[in-house]
Formats: structure tokens, sequence, C-alpha cells
């Protein structure tokens, strides 16, 4: 009888709900089609407002073009007739106040001067219901704004409409924030010659807010420019992300990474109707997007389904609601504990378990309590050493970066003093001193940029730079820098470098780290006695090993020597380390791929041994300028610096290099010398203390005429990609890092200067890309800026691929640059791509190479400026 009416029951419940969810998604499909309809209606309605709005701002700046005082205006300014064109000035200002009294929706109307400057004749603001002219001592020049600069191309009559963004004042966004659309039209004489223009900055606020109040209560309307960055939203702090740096854009509100130009999108229960419009020919497009909630009317079907569902249910099992009464129980409070295990599973707090019953269900309920409170505790632990970890990293991170810059300031007077000191009035003594102090300092600054990159060691992705190393050098003074402690403790420290020939290829920065960290273990252990240093060659391979009279290592701690943080077993009163030394030898042994023998007897002593393949290939020769100085000559030079060591070391070099140094201490200082003078080249420091950003005062520089085209290069102590990055994007073209190489700052000079091509295995043939654009001054350069933004993306897009061992971004890099390089005859370049191709990590090519190819470009694109804004040289 029970598994009859089971199954009747069964039977039953399952035609009911069968019926409800047909009947459900019949009523959904209808829901659907009539928000579609209502949305349509709506994108229409929102569409032709902005298209009202736009035809009325394009009949009103061709109003302000084309009248009987503006064209008595620009009939003055054509024939320079001073005194009718300050007589047609005020006729125009009489007729743009009453214009902009007449329009609520405009906030600002403006005459501006066709000069270089592009200053302001007339100006009129609304600050609410307040009409001001400004006074002529407060007008501005706008002559580097992008509206200017597009505006005054333009032919008689044609429009100007700028994309949607927030008004500024100054540089900076004025309060309160304005969503603006600006109107401009040139102003040309009867011979076509630019006198002017007139501009109309319309403000959104009015007519979004008009937008916004139009669609329904459950609709939501929104409004995003061409590149996706969203302009109109309920929630204004969506908007205009990226004039505060960030982002967000359409896609990023609908979820998707590609947004259609027209269609309907179903984004959770929100149905989504999107159009891209184009109000005017010059406008650029704008894509609207109006949505609407369908979950109350969804919910009110689902209720109703439901409610007749239940009945049903309810009607059949009453039948068998006696037979079923105790297995209800059991399934009832079953669940009750499943539930809670699903909410527990899904990261939500589990409550109402019955933990105080005393059957199987309680005991049940009970067990999964006692296992949630372990969970609980195990993941909070995790989740506190987490936290603690990353906040640890970040303290790592900060001290490394502090660290580096902290000892890399000083390192540059360290090696720029030392050496400035002549060697030839010292004794040998002293001329030993000071090629050690030289050897050390130059060494430590290499360590300290390997400092920064211990992130990359860990991950695997640390490289050597092979080049034809002098390894009797090294290990003379590995052994010279040890000989002092070994003296103090009475230990004979011996060299004998054997039949190691000069010239072997391998990094001499990680066999110096290698054989530092043996020797200085072997003599910091060894308490009588002696330590040895022999090298030889056997079959294009060094080996060299370091043996002690010292304690010896036991055999059970011989292997765990090698692992970080752990150190073999010594004495009381020996001096505490980290046990980082030979766990780093081990690993740039790796890199080079060599190894590390080990044979130790208690009591006797300990001797490690090295064996180095020598690296393929020829070897990296460093560049040394050699040049002479007299190429120098009448080379103009500014350097600002706050550093007052740092700015004699520089006025020192200039008279030895024999080229005209200017020096600047601050911002104030620089902007008026570069007011005043003119130079053929800057040098500017990164960090002027709390004066200003060196970026920012390259951006300001660039803003003068005279230096559009001038090399600037930046002068740090950080050495992080992104120091330089930001650097180059702020306008400077390269950057030398400090402490400063004396050989690479002349290098740097005459690179930059135009008396060296060091950096260059070709000539790059700008000619042939401005030949594409028929040599016509202003679009090249357009052109020279795009292909300059589109290398800088490229260069850190390479950096960064190569060093997460990315093949598939490198090759995408190679294929978008190749064409480029092909058009600019750059054929040394085309092959430094495909030796891209060689690899990624630690097997990937130098990269040298690449980035010098973009260091001629960026010079061939910054003299080809320079030829087409000053044809009569940067002081015209």
């Amino acid at each position: 009888m029970t598994r009859a009416t089971l199954v009747f029951t069964v039977f039953v419940v399952a035609s009911t709900l069968i019926a409800g969810l047909l009947v459900f998604r019949a009523g959904r499909e209808q829901i659907d089609a009539m928000a579609r309809e209502d949305l349509g209606r709506a994108l229409d309605l929102t569409g032709l407002r902005l298209s009202t709005f736009a035809n009325t701002l394009d009949d009103d700046i061709g109003f302000l073009a084309d009248n009987d005082p503006v064209n008595d205006l620009v009939r003055s300014l054509s024939v320079k007739d001073t005194l009718l064109a300050r007589a047609a000035i005020d006729r125009v200002a009489l007729l743009m106040g009453s214009f902009i009294r007449s329009r609520s929706l405009y906030a600002q109307v403006r005459l501006i001067e066709a000069n270089d400057a592009g200053e302001e004749l007339v100006r009129f603001d609304r600050d609410g219901a307040t009409i001001r002219r400004t006074p002529t001592p407060e007008l501005q020049s706008k002559g580097d704004r992008d509206y200017v600069q597009r505006t005054i191309v333009l032919g008689k009559g044609e429009r100007y409409f700028s994309p949607v963004d927030l008004n500024r004042e100054h540089g900076r966004i004025s309060r309160p924030v304005m969503p603006t659309l600006r109107a401009g039209t040139p102003l040309r004489g009867d011979d076509g010659g630019l006198v002017g223009m007139v501009v109309i900055n319309a403000d959104l606020r009015p007519l979004f807010s008009e937008l916004i109040a139009s669609v329904g209560q459950r609709q939501q309307l929104v409004i995003a420019r061409d590149d996706g960055q969203l302009i109109l939203h309920p929630d204004t702090a969506l908007t205009f992300r990226d004039e505060y740096g960030g982002s967000y854009k359409l896609a990023d509100l609908l979820g998707t990474n590609e947004v259609p130009q027209e269609g309907t999108l179903e984004v959770g229960a929100h149905i989504w109707s999107l159009r891209t419009v184009r109000l005017h020919a010059r406008m650029r497009p704008l894509t609207i997007a109006v949505s609407t909630d369908t979950r109350p009317f969804v919910t009110e079907l689902r209720d109703r389904r439901n409610k007749a569902m239940l009945i049903t249910v309810a009607i059949a099992g009453s039948f068998v609601l006696l037979s079923l009464v105790f297995a209800r129980s059991i399934a009832r409070r079953l669940m009750i504990i499943t539930s809670q295990v699903e909410r527990y599973a899904a990261g939500d707090a589990t409550t109402g378990l019955p933990v105080h019953r005393k059957d199987e269900i309680g005991r049940l309920a009970r067990g999964f309590w006692r296992m949630q409170e372990r969970i609980d505790l195990r993941v909070k632990e995790l989740e506190e050493a987490r936290a603690s970890a990353e906040r640890a990293d970040a303290r790592r991170r900060e001290l490394l970066a502090n660290m580096s810059h902290e000892v890399r300031t000083p390192l540059n007077a360290i090696l720029g003093m030392s050496d400035a000191i002549r060697p030839e009035g010292l004794g040998s003594a002293d001329r030993e001193r000071l090629s050690t102090v030289q050897r050390s300092a130059h060494r430590l600054k290499r360590l300290v940029d390997d400092l920064l990159l211990s992130a990359r060691i860990v991950e695997g992705r640390l490289k050597v730079d092979l080049q034809r190393t002098d390894v009797r050098q090294v290990l003379q003074d590995v052994a010279q820098a040890h000989r002092p402690l070994a003296e103090e403790k009475g230990l004979a420290l011996r060299l004998n470098p054997g039949n190691v020939r000069d010239g072997f290829i391998t990094d001499p920065l990680r066999l110096h780290q290698i054989l530092d960290n043996l020797v200085g273990n072997a003599v910091k252990y060894t308490e009588h006695g002696h330590v040895d240093i022999e090298a030889h060659e056997d079959k294009d391979r060094l080996i060299i090993t370091v043996s002690d009279s010292g304690p010896g290592i036991a055999e059970d701690q011989r292997s765990r020597v090698f692992e970080r943080f752990e150190q073999a077993s010594r004495r009381a009163g020996d001096d505490p380390s980290a046990g980082l030394g030979l766990a780093i030898t081990s690993r740039l042994l790796e890199l080079l791929g060599g190894g590390i023998d080990l044979a130790s007897t208690v009591g006797v002593g300990s001797r490690f041994t090295v064996r180095i393949p020598e690296g393929s290939g020829t070897g990296t020769v460093q560049r040394r300028s050699g040049m002479d100085k007299r190429i120098f000559q009448g080379l103009r030079v500014l350097y600002v610096e706050d550093v007052t060591t740092n700015r004699m070391l520089m006025e020192h070099w200039a008279g030895e290099g024999g080229w005209k140094l200017r020096l600047a201490s601050n911002v104030a200082e620089a902007i008026e010398v570069t007011r005043k003078e003119c130079f053929d080249l800057l040098l500017i420091d990164l960090d002027l203390g709390e004066d200003a950003k060196g970026t920012e005062l390259a951006w300001r520089i660039r803003g003068l005429r005279k230096y559009r085209a001038v090399p600037m290069l930046a002068v740090t102590a950080y050495v992080d990609d992104d120091t330089a990055d930001e650097a180059l994007k702020a306008g400077l073209n390269d950057r030398i890092t400090k402490p400063i190489d004396v050989d690479e700052l002349a290098e740097q000079l005459a690179f930059w200067s135009g008396r060296s091509d060091v950096y260059c295995e070709e000539t790059v043939n700008v000619n042939a890309l401005s030949a594409q654009f028929d040599d016509d001054p202003e679009r090249v350069l357009k052109a020279l800026d795009q292909y300059r933004k589109e290398f800088l993306g490229a260069r850190t897009a390479i950096r960064t691929a190569s060093e997460r061992n990315d093949r598939a971004a490198i090759d995408r890099e190679r294929h978008k640059l190749r064409p480029h390089f092909k058009l600019l005859g750059m054929e040394q370049g085309i092959i430094a791509l495909d030796h891209l191709a060689g690899g990624v990590g630690q097997d990937a090519p130098d990269l040298r190479p690449i980035m010098d190819a973009f260091r001629c470009c960026e010079r061939a694109f910054l003299f080809h400026r320079a030829k087409l804004l000053f044809r009569e040289g940067p002081d015209a």
C-alpha cells in the first residue's frame, strides 16, 4: 500500500512540476518580449534627445562663427588692423554674452586667437545663474590643448567635437565635477588664413539628469564613449574613472569581453539593450545601453507557479500522509543537517543544527559541529599566516627598493670621486688601494642591482651575463679582500692561479660571488693553519678548489649545507650566519651550468671543488667610449640635481670632457634657466627631494616650444623597470642610473647629441615613414607620436614576456614590430627580432640588441621632430 501510494504521489507531483515549468517558461518569454520592446522605445527616445542636443550645438557653433560681429573681427584680424580688431572684439563679446545667457546648457563660450600660445580673446563662464566675462589678465593660453590643435587644422565651416570628458581648469578637474562636450570651429579670412576659433563648452549635467529621469522606474540608463569608459550611470562614482587614473568600462558593467554595437544581452535578471550611435558626422560614437530588472515579474510568476504546485502536492500528499509521517519526520531532520552542510561547503555560517537531540540525528549534528569548529580554526590560522606573509613580503620589497636607492646614491659620489683621483701622483701601494676601492665599489653596484631581483632568483628567472673574464684578476680580488682577516687570525692564505688563460667566457660577478662565499667561509671557520685557492683549466672547464685546515663538516651534515637557511654545526663562539652562502653558491653554479663537490674530514679540514664550463659564443664585451673629448666641444648641457656632491661631480666630469655645463638645484631654478637659455641636452634627476618629481619637471619643460625636440635623460638611483617606463612615458628619452659610470655618461651624451652612433648598427630611415604620409608635417608628427607610443609598449611587453617565459607574447610583439622595422629600413633590427625567437627565460637571447634598436628609433624620431618643428633650428 505504501509503495503504491508513493508511486502515485510521485506521478502526480511530477506532472504538476512539468506543467508548472511549461507555464512558467511561457510567461517568462512573454515578459522578456515586453521588456525588450520597452527597452527599444527607451533607446529611441534617448537617441532622439541626444541627436537634438548635438544638432542644436552644431547650429549654435555655426551661428557663433558666422555673424556680422565675428565676420568684422575676422576681416580686421586678417588685415591686422588693431583698432578695428579691438572694436570688433567688444561687439563679439556683447554677442557672446547674450548668446550664453540664452543657452542654459552651455557652461562656457570662448574666442581664441590663432597664435602659437592660443590666447583667449573673449571668454564667458556660467556659474549657476551668473554669467561672468573673464577679465583680460585672467585669460589663459590654450595652444597646447587637444581641441585647439584639432580645430586649427579644419577648413572654414567645419566643426570639431571633443570626446565627452570632465572639465579641467589649469590642468585640474574643476569642482563641482562637470561632464563636458566641446564644440569648436575655425575662423578663417577670405584668403583662407586662420585668424582664430570659437569654442563652446556644453555642460552635460542637465541633459544627463533629464535622460536618467526619462527612463522607467525599473530601467537603468548608461552611456559609454567609443573607448568603453562610462560617462553616464546612475552611480556617478562609476563614470569617468579614466580621468582619475582608473578604468571602468561598459564591458566591466556587463561582465563580458566584447560589447556588441547593437543588440540585447541578458546579465543575470537584467535584460540590456544596446545601440551605438553617431550623433554628428564629426562626433565620436556613443554606446547607449538601457536595462530593465525582470525580477519582480519573474518572482510574481514563480510565486503563482509555486502556489499551484503546492496545492496539487498537498492534495496528493493527503492520501499518503499517515503512511509517510514517520519517514517524513526522519527526512526532515536529515535535510536540516544536509542543508547546513551545503551552506558550510558554500562558505556560509551554519545555524539551527539539532545538537541537543538525544538520538542518532543529534549525534550526527554534534559530530558535524565539532568538525566545523576544527576546520574554522584551521582556516583562521591559515588566513592569518597568509596575511602575515603578505605583509612581510611587502615590507621586504619596500626595504630592498629603499635600501638600493640609499646605497646607490652615495656610491655615485664614491665611484665618481675615486675615478677623479689621478693615479700618476700616488705611490704603488696607494694605487693598489685605489684600484681595490674602485673594483669593490663597482662590484657593490652590480650586487645591489641583483638584490632588487631576488624574487626572480627564487622563481628561477635570474640570467647570467657571459663575457670575457680575467679569472686571475677575480681570484686576486677575492684573495685580497679576505687577506686582512686571514692575517689577523694568523692564517696562510695562498693563491695558485695555475694555467688559467685570460679571456675565459663566464659571468665575472657570479664567479666572484661563488669564490667570495667559499673563501669567506673558509677564513671565517678556520682558526689555525691555512686556506688554499687553486685553479686550472681542463677541457674548456674552469676548476677551482678552496681547501682549509678548519674543523671540517660531519658526513651527516654535508648534504644540508647547500640548503637555504641551513649550516653545519659549529663550535660555541662562532659568528652566527643566515646559512645562505653555500645555498646561493650552489644556485649560481647551476645557472652557469656547473657544479660543486665537497670532501671533508672532521678535525682535518674541508675541500670545495667548483667546476664551471666555458660559456658558448664569443662573450659580451662592455662598450667603453674612449671618445676624444673634442667631439663634445660646444655641447650645452643642463643638469638638474638637488644633491650638492652630485652636482660637484658632474661639474668635474664636464671640465674633463670639454662640454659646457649649467647646473640647477631645484624645479624653479630649472624652469627659469630653460626659459632664458637654450641647451642641446638635459639631465634631470628623478628624485628632487620634496621639491617635485623629475618626471613632472620634464613634462613642464617639454611644454616650452624650444624644448619639444631636445633630448632629455633621466638620472636616478632606482633601477627597476617601472621607473624607466615612467620616465619614458613622461617624455624623457633614456635613463642613466646612479652611481654614474663616466664612460656610459660620455656614450649617452655623444649618442643623444648626435655626435656618435655607438648604440646603432644602422641608420633609421625616418624619411620612408614620412613619405607614407606625403611628407605632410602635421600628419608625420602624429605618426611619430604613434610609433613612439607603440614602441614603448612593445619594449615593456618584450621585457615582461622574457621574464615570464611567455613565448606566445614574444611572438606577438615580433609580428607587430616586423613591418615597422622593415619600413624604417632596419635590417639589424629585424635580425634582433628574429633572435628573440630563439627562446625565453633562462635560455633567452640577450635583449640588449632589440633595446638598442628601440633607442635608435627614439633618437631618430626625436631628431626628425626637430626638423619639422624648427626649420631654422631649435633656437628659432
